[in-house]
């Protein structure tokens, strides 16, 4: 609960002012955070072999793949 708490601070203090005019955006944005961060750490202990190196460097590929969507 602790990490959903500092994220949850991070995201409003981060993203005060970028548009996120529902209250409940802050919210949905912090999961959509968390889900994200779980998913990449869960896929490189599945493929261990990957170096940090090699992790950031997938990350930043994959978030920049959905941001272009």
């Amino acid at each position: 609960m602790r990490l959903a708490e500092q994220a949850a601070t991070g995201i409003r203090t981060s993203f005060s002012g970028h548009g996120l005019a529902d209250p409940l955006d802050p919210d949905a944005l912090t999961r959509i955070r968390m889900h994200t961060v779980t998913a990449l750490v869960d896929w490189w202990l599945r493929h261990p072999g990957q170096s940090a190196a090699e992790m950031t460097d997938r990350s930043r590929r994959l978030l920049g793949a959905i941001r272009s969507l």
